[in-house]
């Protein structure tokens, strides 16, 4: 049985992040867990933050859970997850465990085909209806993306639907994000940076831009080819 883990650290809280653990695990059949580190109390330990993909792969871990606490701490969590071949959720204290529907914005970027396998574990096992937010662009390659992505859906008979997006790829997924309150949505699937610009060490990456304003949990996927699933 693979784990989930929360995350118990003293840049992190605990409380909603072991709840959010919980109902994965429950739904997913997998097994809830505590990680513990450079921090003294319950859990598997673990000393050092820089090992984190070492401890994730050693253990197959399906999904890292992190409560935020405020937004000092964001690009240092952020950096720590940057290596990670799973998704791992990002919630606060107070947001509530709504999975009828889940915000899926879908960039140009060939990595966003990616989303689709994580969006449709929600799909099977929470039931959640797939509320895609298609970006305002001139090419097709976002529009090729979202066709594959249906196409998964579509194989283990998923609802989904399709919501058009005021922004192009660069933005359409801080849009969807902010959106997903007014569209009964509880969650938001979104990729990380794949590297880091000027821009982003100077002003910080989209997806702590991201983080800091939404009002819903965001999963982050990070984009490379070796991903693990999320569910068989």
């Amino acid at each position: 049985m693979r784990p989930i883990y929360y995350i118990h650290s003293n840049v992190t809280g605990i409380d909603a992040a072991k709840q959010w653990a919980d109902a994965l695990a429950e739904a997913f059949h997998y097994e809830s867990r505590c990680l513990d580190v450079e921090c003294t109390g319950t859990g598997d330990p673990l000393t050092q933050w820089n090992l984190l993909n070492d401890f994730v792969e050693e253990k197959d871990v399906a999904v890292l859970v992190f409560e935020m606490v405020g937004n000092k701490h964001l690009q240092f969590l952020l950096d720590k997850c940057r290596e990670l071949r799973v998704p791992y959720l990002m919630v606060r204290e107070g947001q509530p465990i709504a999975l009828q529907r889940i915000a899926l914005p879908v960039t140009f970027l060939m990595e966003e085909k990616e989303k689709g396998q994580f969006a449709a574990a929600f799909g099977r096992f929470f039931h959640s209806e797939i509320l895609i937010f298609a970006p305002k662009d001139y090419g097709s390659k976002a529009r090729r993306n979202i066709a594959a992505i249906t196409k998964l859906l579509d194989t283990f008979s998923l609802h989904y639907t399709e919501q058009q997006g005021e922004k192009n790829s660069e933005k359409i997924e801080i849009e969807a994000t902010l959106a997903a309150p007014a569209h009964q949505c509880g969650l938001s699937i979104v990729t990380a940076s794949r590297e880091y610009g000027l821009d982003d060490i100077l002003f910080g990456c989209k997806e702590k831009k991201i983080l800091k304003q939404s009002s819903v949990p965001v999963m982050l996927i990070n984009p490379r080819g070796d991903l693990y699933s999320l569910c068989d």
